[in-house]
């Protein structure tokens, strides 16, 4: 009786550190799936924008020379030296002028003063400073309140965040996802060695962990022209969906690429750990009855 309590103890102790390492892994996988379906509804409802192209890959193709119009003349043979340019004609001297000169009259105009003109000496003529007439302001200056028009929210670029956090949830998702499947499969052991009940349901949930795992799986990285594909993507992978044609076809890839997708990933997610609760609860109700 003594070794069957102890027995029982050592599969309840096995069992809650195998919950604890799943529900660690399960949590990691939803939070890297949760965050790319969150960077998806951003980008369609414009609150952030992403490069169509990689600014950092772009290479920019160095100017062509352009041959010069005029090519030099050759010093060595004379014949093919170009003309000497011509000298200009000297321009001709005025005829002298025995005669007296005579100086240019100077022309005079005739200026109405714009106001009194005080005299104070032969040559010098003095006018008074008249001050610049001004109209009266008869209507008031009219302003009308300005209003402030709000210029629409520009949305953030993005794309040097994405670069990495795309790649960084891809991976920890990918990773998380085998170690959720292996603490599954120690959840199924400790029960099968304790001969406890809910062992289908624990069974079942480490099959849909594997199926989790080939969704997860990188499949564009490791077969490369191939039609498989992961879940999870990188921006790579963000700018071949999401700058595509607005046709019919090309729209049903994009969401079902970015959208359906991850969103199946998360309902496999939260299946494997429904029924892992589901299966180490009978299991624990069967230890108490014992």
């Amino acid at each position: 009786m003594e070794q069957m309590q102890y027995n029982g103890s050592q599969h309840s102790q096995a069992m809650i550190s195998v919950c604890a390492g799943k529900n660690i892994f399960g949590l990691l996988v939803i939070l890297a799936i949760l965050t790319q379906l969150a960077t998806f509804v951003l980008l369609k409802t414009k609150q952030i924008t992403i490069d169509p192209v990689d600014r950092a890959a772009a290479t920019t193709m160095p100017a062509a020379t352009t041959a010069p119009a005029t090519m030099p003349a050759e010093t060595g043979n004379p014949e093919n030296a170009p003309a000497a340019p011509p000298e200009p004609a000297a321009a001709p001297q005025p005829a002298a002028n025995d005669g007296p000169t005579t100086q240019p009259q100077s022309e005079t105009f005739d200026v109405e003063p714009a106001g009194p003109v005080h005299v104070v000496s032969p040559y010098v003529i003095e006018l008074a400073a008249t001050e610049p007439a001004t109209e009266p302001a008869d209507k008031a200056a009219t302003t009308q309140p300005s209003q402030k028009t709000r210029q629409p929210r520009q949305p953030m670029n993005c794309t040097k965040i994405l670069q990495w956090v795309l790649p960084t949830t891809k991976f920890i998702g990918f990773v998380a996802s085998i170690l959720l499947a292996v603490s599954v499969l120690l959840g199924v052991n400790v029960a099968i060695i304790g001969q406890r009940q809910g062992v289908d349901k624990l069974v079942s949930a480490f099959f849909w962990s594997l199926l989790l795992v080939a969704m997860l799986t990188p499949w564009q990285q490791i077969m490369p022209g191939s039609f498989a594909s992961g879940a999870l993507y990188n921006l790579g992978d963000l700018r071949k969906y999401y700058f595509t044609g607005k046709e019919t076809f090309d729209q049903v890839m994009l969401y079902g690429r970015l959208a359906v997708y991850p969103g199946a990933a998360l309902l496999v997610t939260l299946i494997v750990l429904a029924k892992f609760c589901c299966g180490r609860g009978r299991s624990v109700k069967t230890n108490k009855a014992e």
